[in-house]
């Protein structure tokens, strides 16, 4: 349960940062939106008439960016980089949690910093990191949602190396971490089924998730 006041307020807003709504994107997105509910999620930077379309069924949707938003002092930044840890303290119920909607990269690219915290760092913008983990976009915003309902980041069970069976002789083993919900991974089902499908995948490239996803064009979405 959400510490008192915290459940029916806080939001969590996902700053799109990638250049199409791809597939995978896409899944994350309906992924949190579903376990937490519409009313909680914010998606900001949509400038694209087709995805605003496609995202209002999963959240509230503004064309500006988070980068315009009148009240900085309510923003929390998640940021890997940051250097202290969010804490349940850290969080006040009017607050808006912004995660980077940015496809994880293997080693990451501190792209998070980069398009959203060094701009507005010098604007006093607390941010704050969840440990030294790499989640995926929803894995992330449940995280912190946790984290501001009342619970250490110690205290969350959190699964890395995700395996995934593409055969009898391959298995795909994503390089990020996953908050488990009910014994099980917090990842979209319809994702797996679409990693199982699209065997081989270049996995020897450090940045393989966006070398592959921008290859899934946003009009192959079926929604």
């Amino acid at each position: 349960m959400c510490k008192k006041g915290v459940a029916s307020t806080l939001k969590i807003v996902i700053e799109h940062l990638e250049d199409g709504l791809w597939t995978w994107v896409y899944l994350e997105y309906e992924n949190i939106s579903k376990f937490l509910g519409r009313d909680k999620i914010i998606f900001t930077n949509i400038k694209n008439e087709r995805w605003m379309r496609i995202l209002s069924s999963l959240g509230e949707v503004w064309s500006d960016s988070i980068l315009d938003y009148p009240d900085l002092d309510k923003l929390i930044i998640l940021d890997p980089v940051a250097e202290e840890r969010l804490e349940p303290s850290h969080v006040r119920s009017d607050d808006l949690l912004v995660i980077g909607g940015i496809l994880g990269d293997y080693p990451p690219r501190k792209r998070t910093y980069k398009f959203l915290t060094a701009k507005l760092l010098d604007k006093g913008v607390r941010t704050y990191n969840l440990g030294d983990k790499i989640f995926p976009i929803d894995s992330a915003a449940l995280v912190a949602y946790t984290i501001a309902c009342g619970k250490r980041l110690d205290e969350i069970e959190i699964v890395e190396g995700l395996e995934i069976p593409l055969s009898r002789e391959s298995t795909l083993i994503l390089p990020f971490a996953y908050p488990v919900v009910e014994g099980e991974p917090f990842i979209h089902p319809r994702l797996l089924e679409l990693l199982k499908k699209e065997e081989p995948l270049n996995t020897g490239s450090s940045i393989w998730l966006e070398e592959y996803l921008n290859n899934k064009l946003d009009n192959d979405l079926n929604v």
